[in-house]
């Protein structure tokens, strides 16, 4: 006769496991206290912080040039964006401007005539063979840094940008990274900056994936001149700035 009533007074502690059952489904069956946590290596954990760091890297960068997009676009600058294909990444892809209309006319080719000029003479002081992934990454910083200089003439000595200074790299030409803007005497910090270029990186964002641009076949989208409400942007006070700075960093 069964000694016991109900099956959860069984004592498994002490019974004997079949010899046919081997070492790895004896720790499967060890408690939770008695599995020992995998230890990633120092160079592993290296190798993570430094991934994380390009992830942030890259995504500020992104965030600087939404920033830079908005002050030119409500300036009267239009754009041509390239559609990029959707992927599953951590940091934000970069915004490929291949064209500018409005109030000053530049075409994707001339764009590209200055990356390389910028590559030639980058590549004179800095002997290397050609890889795609940096040119593509030239692209952008040339162009990044070319936006800038635009926005500081079309503002006419009323938009300065505080540069960083950064150490020169011998593998991709360096965007400059501003750190703070003042426009018409009020200043801007770099977390206003990224608050604000992030809000219009999710504004082009939504009108690339807005289905009257995803029905097209074209392979670029124009943003109009004043598209964008970059006025209302920048006239966040520091209490909102604030607070969508708590809630935007608590859902990364």
């Amino acid at each position: 006769m069964n000694p016991f009533n109900n099956f959860d007074e069984i004592d498994f502690r002490n019974a004997q496991l079949p010899e046919a059952i081997n070492g790895q489904t004896i720790e499967l069956l060890k408690s939770k206290k008695e599995i020992k946590p995998v230890v990633q290596s120092p160079n592993q954990q290296k190798r993570d912080i430094n991934t994380l760091a390009k992830q942030k890297g890259m995504t500020e960068e992104c965030q600087r040039m939404a920033f830079l997009i908005g002050l030119l676009n409500y300036r009267g600058v239009g754009l041509i964006i390239a559609r990029r294909s959707k992927k599953a990444e951590k940091a934000l892809q970069y915004i490929e401007v291949v064209g500018l209309f409005g109030i000053i006319e530049v075409s994707h080719k001339q764009l590209l005539e200055r990356v390389q000029k910028e590559e030639t003479e980058y590549s004179r002081l800095n002997i290397r063979s050609y890889n795609e992934r940096y040119h593509r990454k030239n692209i952008f910083a040339v162009t990044y840094n070319y936006l800038l200089q635009l926005a500081i003439r079309l503002y006419d000595g009323s938009l300065q940008f505080e540069i960083k200074k950064t150490k020169s790299t011998k593998v991709t030409i360096k965007m400059k990274k501003f750190i703070s803007v003042t426009l018409k005497n009020k200043n801007y910090s770099s977390q206003e900056i990224l608050i604000i270029g992030d809000r219009i990186y999710k504004i082009i964002s939504e009108l690339m994936n807005s289905s009257s641009i995803q029905n097209t076949t074209s392979k670029v989208f124009k943003i109009e001149p004043k598209f964008i409400p970059f006025q209302y942007e920048m006239s966040f006070n520091s209490i909102y700035l604030k607070k969508y700075s708590i809630s935007h960093s608590s859902t990364e």
